[in-house]
């Protein structure tokens, strides 16, 4: 009898399994219940991370751009599974839903890019068949419900998973319908809905209340359907009430994006069926180096992975996968295996319960490098790629000393000297200089190098139905700004209104400071650290007091400020960020990230190449890749350029930028490891002379194989390619054209191209 026992409760053991990985596979194929249990964890796994994920509440935040290295501050569009306590994703209520929608489906709501705003929701039509409800009391949609009773009733007796409620009072809201999720009767929704940031105490309000006394606080929240739609606006817990805001001229509309036909035309994203395969399950990566914290050569940094279930399903012999980052090595593995580039454990994650696992490495990057962690796995949940600067020591001893007594009294300088400097960057320039010995020579004009970062935002062209918006590149940085770019604090350049005066239809921002959701916590920065702020950056002219705002962190509490009118003095922290809110544009510059001497000013730029000057716009992504130890050069002093690319250091140089360390050789070509590692995993099939050049096409091929890279721009940009991993492989924005139209796969790749191409690549995986 134990034997049968034994072999039923195996039988139902592999049909528990069986109907854990048998997923559906594409929106047209999916259950009621798998379609509504998607967005729920899509959505739930967001709310998961709710003090990681910020609420932003300007739509025009500088964007993240690959080839700059991610630092800026939205992140709109990031999976949940990005967010970490050191890590915040910031979104707006609109965003959130679509970025909901987009993880699980690959769904572009409204057919427009991200930025759909709620105004833009709004006027979709009552005839689209996106509209599921719409009350509009102007007439103007003739197709609209026009009694709010009616239409407030309606609508939330009509709700189905997954339907987006969108408001438009004073100010539009969106929201996510999510349905009886917790089986108790009760109907909710669940919202982006932010908090108020006080400068001056450094505390999320909302955040603040979850921790005392209210459960319901966090940036994304859960509310019941009663609460929105029919009771007021609840001013203690922040409740949005859908028939307030509707009052008047307003109105309200109810989006159902399972309705359109591009939803069911669209299959489960990977994240979508992960979510479903282990529902409940919260991952966190971080490392021991705080954010906006760096590291130097030498140290040991340890990466930790948390996996917390909060699910009623136990989850039993879950494989957790981390790749060995880049600008490191292992020094301890923990409890885990180490096997081709990379460390795997197996855990078990009860139900309401948590695993944990880690590893140490010692940083081998130079300053002004990374230490780079590439996307792992727990189960089949995507962790997040991540990236740690590798600085320099602490400041000197005397200079600490010299900063000390500066914040005491102005006992090391003369504050009399700086009342007629005319610009706050002079004066950042000259206190450097005298305090902490090190010439910045910042240049005054930060509002070309801001233009130089920055995609411009311009109204409609790509999505004119909906009057959506479209991104322009800016060109290339220039030599001269390089430098301050090694020097910006991890995600510390935050950007509002950019370039309004070129987008004429967009109105001029005018949020308030406490609006501005930011992460300035004193106790992440160190004494020196930089912090600009600017008005308006669409003003040519640095020159005005009421556009830039500069201050050096001198350490326990004190700053050192300096403004066109007054000479020099000390102020609080605390007092003077606040300041920071009523900008446009604020940087944050540690010197010590770009400075190979602090006593000397030797600015970490050098290289031991010959043929890589600092001028060339390939020597950054050369200099990161080499302090890492991605690349090589082809003698202690050449790096060649203008060399083409072999087959043998292409495949070198996919491997290691995706984390698999480097390979031995197995017969007499030093690349013959790499080969075979690529073979293993399917990137390319049969024999190649690696000591010959590869094409373009080629490198893309293995390239996107590598990087799991599939997802296809909406349109082909070229005329001579229609290759699936080279279109991969440009959506991700990896590789661009010759042209604005051309590919050229045949052409090939120069090692100077390659060094971007690889740069980019380490972050997108």
């Amino acid at each position: 009898m134990k034997t049968i026992g034994k072999l039923i409760a195996l039988m139902l053991a592999v049909a528990l399994c069986l109907s854990v990985v048998v997923l559906p596979t594409s929106a047209a194929e999916i259950s009621k219940e798998d379609f509504e249990a998607v967005i729920v964890e899509t959505a739930m796994a967001y709310y998961y991370k709710a003090m990681a994920v910020q609420y932003d509440s300007n739509g025009w935040t500088i964007q993240n751009k690959n080839d700059w290295g991610g630092a800026c501050r939205l992140t709109s569009g990031a999976a949940p599974e990005e967010g970490s306590s050191d890590y915040t994703i910031y979104s707006v209520c609109s965003d959130w839903c679509y970025d909901v929608y987009y993880n699980a489906f690959g769904y572009k709501l409204m057919e427009i890019p991200r930025l759909c705003r709620t105004a833009k929701m709004m006027a979709v039509p009552a005839s689209d068949k996106l509209v599921a409800f719409k009350y509009d009391p102007t007439g103007a949609d003739p197709d609209a419900m026009k009694d709010i009773d009616t239409a407030i009733t309606t609508a939330r007796d009509g709700l189905q998973v997954g339907d987006i409620i969108v408001g438009y009072g004073s100010s539009g809201h969106a929201m996510l319908y999510i349905g009886d999720y917790k089986g108790d009767g009760t109907k909710y929704i669940i919202h982006c809905w932010g908090g108020k940031f006080e400068g001056s105490t450094g505390v999320d309000t909302i955040e603040d209340k979850v921790k005392n006394a209210n459960p319901k606080g966090g940036a994304i929240r859960i509310d019941s359907v009663a609460e929105v739609f029919t009771e007021p606006d609840n001013t203690e817990t922040g409740v949005w009430n859908l028939r307030k805001a509707s009052s008047g001229s307003a109105g309200f509309t109810v989006l159902r994006p399972s309705a359109t036909d591009a939803f069911k035309a669209l299959d489960l994203t990977p994240a979508a069926k992960a979510r479903l395969q282990y529902r409940g399950i919260q991952v966190d990566k971080e490392t021991s180096v705080s954010r906006y914290s760096s590291t130097k050569t030498g140290d040991e940094l340890k990466l930790t992975v948390k996996i917390t279930n909060n699910g009623t399903a136990a989850y039993s012999g879950v494989t957790v996968t981390e790749p060995l980052p880049t600008g490191a090595t292992l020094k301890d593995a923990g409890n885990g295996k180490e096997a081709d580039g990379k460390i795997t454990w197996t855990v078990d994650v009860p139900a309401g319960g948590s695993a944990e696992v880690g590893y140490t490495v010692t940083v081998t990057a130079k300053r002004g490098g990374f230490v780079s962690f590439a996307s792992g796995t727990v189960g089949t949940l995507p962790t997040r790629a991540t990236k740690v600067p590798v600085g320099g020591a602490k400041l000197p001893a005397d200079v600490v000393d010299k900063a000390e007594r500066l914040r005491e009294g102005l006992t090391e300088i003369n504050a009399e000297e700086y009342t007629s400097v005319d610009d706050p960057i002079d004066v950042v320039n000259k206190l450097y200089e005298q305090v902490f010995g090190i010439k910045l020579n910042l240049p005054l004009d930060l509002n070309a190098w801001i233009e130089g970062l920055c995609e411009q935002i311009a109204v409609g062209g790509v999505a004119e139905k909906y009057g959506g918006w479209m991104w322009q590149p800016k060109p290339q940085l220039t030599a001269d700004w390089q430098f301050v770019k090694d020097m910006i604090i991890p995600e510390h350049l935050v950007g509002y209104a950019i370039y309004l005066d070129k987008s004429p239809d967009v109105p001029r921002d005018d949020w308030s400071a406490n609006n501005r959701v930011q992460e300035y916590r004193e106790d992440r920065y160190e004494i020196g650290d930089i912090f600009i702020a600017l008005a308006d950056p669409d003003v040519q002219t640095v020159r005005d007091q009421n556009n830039v705002l500069v201050f050096v962190y001198l350490g326990d509490g004190k700053v050192a400020c300096k403004d066109t009118v007054d000479g020099i003095w000390i102020d609080d922290f605390s007092s003077t960020i606040g300041q920071i809110y009523n900008k446009n544009v604020t940087i944050g510059l540690r010197p010590t990230l770009a400075y190979d001497d602090i006593a000397t000013g030797k600015i970490g730029s050098s290289l031991p190449f010959t043929d890589v000057a600092p001028g060339e716009w390939y020597f950054n992504y050369v200099k990161d890749l080499v302090n890492d130890g991605t690349v090589n050069g082809m003698s202690p002093t050449s790096y060649a350029p203008k060399g083409n690319l072999t087959y043998g250091q292409a495949l070198k140089l996919i491997t290691c930028a995706l984390g698999y360390g480097e390979q031995a050789a197995t017969d007499a070509n030093w690349a013959s490891g790499y080969l075979k590692l690529a073979q293993e995993k399917g990137w390319i099939t049969g024999d190649v002379d690696l000591n010959g050049t590869i094409t373009r096409l080629a490198f893309c091929q293995i390239a996107a194989k590598a990087a799991g890279l599939t997802e296809q721009p909406d349109s082909n940009p070229f005329t001579d390619t229609e290759d699936t991993e080279v279109l991969a492989l440009n959506k991700a924005g990896v590789i661009n054209g010759m042209t604005e139209t051309t590919f050229e796969p045949n052409g090939l790749l120069t090692r100077a191209q390659i060094a971007k191409i690889i740069w980019v690549l380490r972050d997108v995986k």
